[in-house]
């Protein structure tokens, strides 16, 4: 049986997940990030993440297998550290945060994240490449909400 959500809820779910799979295709950038966030906007941000993973485990299963063989080790366990920190924070973090704090969170990630698309072509001109630390940082983001979305 089907959630009883709004018109406007399912519309913004259908249209999330087509914006994820052209985003996760190579096609439109990084608007895929914008799939939790709007469907945020009418369900639960928890419920956003719950049905959205899924089709990107699916996704990155098809990724591996098209990319396996090709992919640089080195630079791969570069990210490792990072991801489970963002494991690890995300386990502690948002286990304890009301919904309307797992909203802020995402809104805030979500504004960081929306400024530094904005100024990285001047933040690459300006700055130096990442270093450690920042890649560290970056790697543990995305698995942040997703964790929230595993301990309902």
């Amino acid at each position: 049986m089907l959630p009883d959500y709004s018109i406007i809820a399912w519309l913004l779910i259908i249209f999330s997940v087509y914006l994820t799979g052209v985003s996760k295709g190579g096609f439109a950038g990084g608007f895929g990030t914008l799939s939790v966030p709007l469907m945020a906007l009418t369900i639960s941000p928890t419920q956003a993440a719950g049905l959205l993973l899924p089709l990107l485990l699916v996704m990155d299963v098809f990724a591996v297998k098209a990319w396996w063989g090709k992919q640089s080790n080195a630079e791969v366990w570069r990210f490792v550290p990072g991801l489970f920190i963002g494991v690890a924070v995300g386990t502690l973090l948002f286990g304890s945060l009301s919904e309307q704090g797992v909203r802020l969170a995402l809104g805030i990630l979500s504004v960081v994240f929306a400024a530094y698309m904005l100024l990285k072509p001047v933040a690459k001109s300006q700055f130096p490449a990442a270093g450690h630390y920042r890649l560290q940082a970056f790697a543990a983001l995305p698995v942040l909400l997703p964790m929230r979305a595993h301990r309902q």
